[in-house]
Formats: C-alpha cells, structure tokens, sequence
C-alpha cells in the first residue's frame, strides 16, 4: 500500500518518524562513507566567505569562493543544470555545527513531537528506557556530519578540518543540494509539517540521492552508473553509520542512512531509465510516498497513498489522541530491518 496514516495514543505502540527526523533535521548533510571519500570533522578556527556565481569582485583574492565557485560549476556540469546565482560558505568548528544542528531541531520539530517519537521507539523496544533522541542524534552527527547546505540562508557550513578528497567530496556534496535549491526550490518543502512524514521522507530522499549520485560520479571522474546498485548499498551501508555511535540505537543508524541508500538507487534508476532529465521530472512531479520513490513503476502510474484512519479508542484505554502522522515503506522497512 501506499502511506497510511496512523496514531498513537499514550501507551500505545507505533515507530516515530525517525527517517524525517534524524535525517532531516540536518538540513542536506552528507554522511561518512566508506570508498566514497568519508565525512567527518574536528575544530579548527572558523572562516566565512560570501560565494557565489553572481558575486562582485573583491579587493582580495578569497580561496574559498574561488573553490567553491570552480566546484559549482563541475557540479551543474555533471548534473546537466547550470548555476543561477550565488552560494553561500561558511568553514566553522564541530561544536558550532552541533549547535546550529541543535537549534535547529528545537525550532523546526515541536517538542511533543519528538517526545512521542520517543516512547514509540521504547514502546517497540528498539530503544532503551533512557533513551535522549537529541542526544543520539547529535551523537551520530557529532561523528559523521562533515558538512550541510542551509537553504534558509543558502549556505554551505563545512567542517574546519576537511583535507583532500573528504572535503571535495563533502563540498561536490552540499553543492549538490545548492544546485537543487536553486532549480527546484528546497526551503519550505523540507521544512517540517504534520502528517507529512512519508511524503517529506520521499523528497528528502531525492534530494539525498541526487546529491550522492553527481558525488560519485565528480570523485570517480566517470558515470556512477557502471557500479551496480547492490555494490553501492554495501559501501554506503557499510561505512556510513552502522559501525559508529556507540550506544546509539540500530533504529537511529538506520533512518540516519536510508535516504543517501534508497536515494541513489532510485536516482541511478531513473537516470537509466532516462538519463538527468528523467531525475527533473521527479523533481517536477515529486512522489507523493516513498513507495512511490522506492518503486519507480508506482510513480509513473502516480499510486495514491491509502489513508488509514485513526481507529475508535479501546474500552477501557486510553482516550486523548497523543500524536498522528503518515508512515510509508521506507519507514516501517527501517523498522524491521
């Protein structure tokens, strides 16, 4: 079936919407991985830079806006759309990054929210009675976020220690997602909503796979498409978050790297299916579930979600609706996995 709506009332049992949560508060990060250059950071003193394709000349040569501009213009090469304006960049420490991550979770997700999702997860036993989603996810993101584009001011923060072929990969990475905010627009359609869980997750996908996909094939230096996509899942599983965060719930790992997993496969089948332009019309007609993401043949036939309506309360039980959202396949599969 297609996403469903479903509730919770308290004691009741149902997973939280860990996909749109623990992915999607980071904004568009990307995660470590393993043969695909990794992405980690540590302090160092921070630098900021306004950039872009657009941006005035300045007094001083400034080595981050050349790179970042020389990288914009790989990217929208190999992703076949052209820049339309300017990129913000910015180079801070780990601690400022988890600290704008933390803000942004406690502005963007409603407290209740994250408070359900985590008695769901106790509820199912996937996570002990302790259990701190915040801090299990700024765990994970302490040990894997190298960087992340902001669309609220469309900027790029990067990690102060990046070298080498880590940095390239996390700046083609971010440059990504600028370029998919400046074509198809990212601010407000990833921000948070109610009863939104699936259809977000769907889009927040996309964006993660498109993103990897021009990655991958900037790095390799030729078409990712000649790696099979079971040979992808095994490097992007193996080496992004399943052997890190120690304590930190299987649940948590896995919604953290479902999107840049599910993402690319689904991107590299629709570039087979029709090369870039086949990725557009994704784009231009998102999917309304991540069924539909995760199989291409129900988005061409635009299978609607089924609604599953919230059920009459037991006799007896508890009475007072405690939270409600749409769940979908990539969910409840990260569940069982």
């Amino acid at each position: 079936a297609g996403g469903g709506g479903d509730v919770t009332r308290r004691g009741a049992r149902r997973r939280g919407a860990a996909v749109a949560l623990a992915a999607g508060v980071a904004g568009c990060g990307g995660p470590s991985v393993a043969s695909v250059p990794p992405a980690s950071g540590v302090a160092a003193s921070p630098r900021a830079s306004d950039v872009g394709v657009g941006a005035a000349a300045r007094s001083e040569p400034d080595p981050l806006a050349e790179e970042v501009r020389a990288r914009f213009f790989e990217v929208g090469a190999v992703r076949g759309l052209a820049p339309r304006g300017g990129v913000g960049a910015e180079v801070i420490n780990r601690q400022e990054m988890l600290e704008r991550l933390q803000l942004k979770l406690r502005e963007e997700v409603p407290a209740p929210v994250v408070a359900a999702q985590s008695e769901l997860l106790f509820a199912l036993g996937t996570v002990p009675a302790d259990f701190d989603y915040e801090r299990s996810l700024l765990e994970m993101m302490d040990d894997q976020l190298a960087g992340f584009y902001e669309p609220d001011d469309r900027t790029l923060y990067l990690m102060s220690d990046l070298r080498g072929a880590e940095r390239t990969a996390t700046l083609v990475h971010e440059l990504g997602h600028a370029l998919q905010d400046q074509h198809f627009g990212l601010d407000e359609r990833l921000d948070y909503r109610a009863d939104a869980n699936d259809e977000q997750s769907a889009l927040h996908t996309l964006a993660e796979g498109d993103a990897t996909s021009v990655m991958l094939e900037v790095m390799q230096g030729r078409s990712a498409l000649g790696t099979s996509d079971a040979a992808l899942v095994l490097m992007l599983r193996g080496g992004a978050v399943l052997g890190s965060g120690e304590g930190v719930p299987g649940i948590i790992k896995r919604s953290i790297v479902a999107p840049y997993v599910d993402g690319v496969v689904a991107v590299h089948g629709a570039r087979r299916a029709g090369g870039w332009t086949a990725v557009d019309a994704l784009w231009a007609r998102p999917p309304r579930t991540t069924e539909q993401l995760l199989h291409r043949e129900r988005w061409e036939a635009d299978e609607a979600p089924i609604a599953v309506p919230i059920p009459p309360a037991p006799a007896g039980g508890p009475s007072t609706v405690a939270y409600h959202d749409v769940e979908g396949e990539q969910s409840l599969r990260t569940l069982f996995e």
